[in-house]
C-alpha cells in the first residue's frame, strides 16, 4: 500500500476562530501574568518601605540588600584539615626548591596523600596545620570590588565639596585684584 497523503502537514489546519480563540487566550493570561507581577510589585514596595522605616535605613539599601541574595554578607567556610595539610606540604615544597606546576601542584598533592594519613596525625599538629591555614588566609590582602556606580558618587560628593570651596576662593582673588587697597 502506498502513502498518499502530501508529505507536509498531517493534521487539519486550524480555523481563523480557533486561532483567534487560542491568541485571546494567550492574552487573557499574559494579562493575567501582568496583572500578578504588578501586584507583586506593589507589595514589594510596600515591605521595602515598612522595612526601611523600621530600621532606619534608606530604601535603595533595603532593596539592594533583597535583590542581591545577601551578596554583602560573607559566609566563612571552617577551615579544612584537608586544605591545611595540602597547603603545608605546598609550602614545604617551595621551601625545598621544588618549582610550582600551578594547579598540578595541589592535584599531585592530594593524590600523593591519602585521608587515612591525614587522620592519624596528632592532635597538636591537626591543631598547627589549621591554625597555619587561618593565618594565612587572614595575611592576604583581600581585594575588595568596588562598583563603578560608587565611584562616579563619590566624584560627585568630592566635587559638590570642592566646587564652593573654588568658587568663594575665585570670588576672593577677584576682589583682590580690582580692590588691592583692601588690606
Amino acid at each position: 500500500m502506498v502513502n498518499t497523503e502530501p508529505a507536509g502537514r498531517r493534521h487539519a489546519k486550524k480555523t481563523k476562530e480557533v486561532r483567534s480563540a487560542a491568541r485571546a487566550a494567550f492574552k487573557e493570561k499574559e494579562n493575567m501574568f501582568w496583572k500578578e507581577v504588578d501586584t507583586l510589585r506593589k507589595h514589594n514596595t510596600t515591605e521595602i518601605s515598612r522595612i526601611a522605616r523600621e530600621y532606619d535605613k534608606t530604601e535603595k539599601h533595603v532593596r539592594v540588600q533583597l535583590y542581591r541574595g545577601g551578596q554583602l554578607l560573607v559566609s566563612k567556610q571552617k577551615p579544612s584539615l584537608r586544605n591545611a595539610v595540602l597547603r603545608d606540604l605546598a609550602k614545604q615544597q617551595k621551601e625545598n626548591g621544588r618549582p610550582s606546576e600551578g594547579r598540578n601542584t595541589i592535584i599531585k598533592l592530594s593524590k600523593s596523600i591519602s585521608t587515612a594519613e591525614i587522620d592519624v596525625l596528632p592532635a597538636e599538629e591537626k591543631d598547627r596545620l589549621i591554625q597555619a591555614l587561618i593565618e594565612d588566609k587572614s595575611e592576604k590582602a583581600t581585594v575588595t570590588k568596588v562598583n563603578e556606580g560608587l565611584i562616579g558618587r563619590d566624584i560627585e560628593h568630592t566635587m559638590s565639596r570642592v566646587e564652593p570651596e573654588v568658587s568663594l576662593l575665585k570670588s576672593t582673588r577677584e576682589t583682590e585684584t580690582l580692590n588691592p587697597l583692601a588690606d
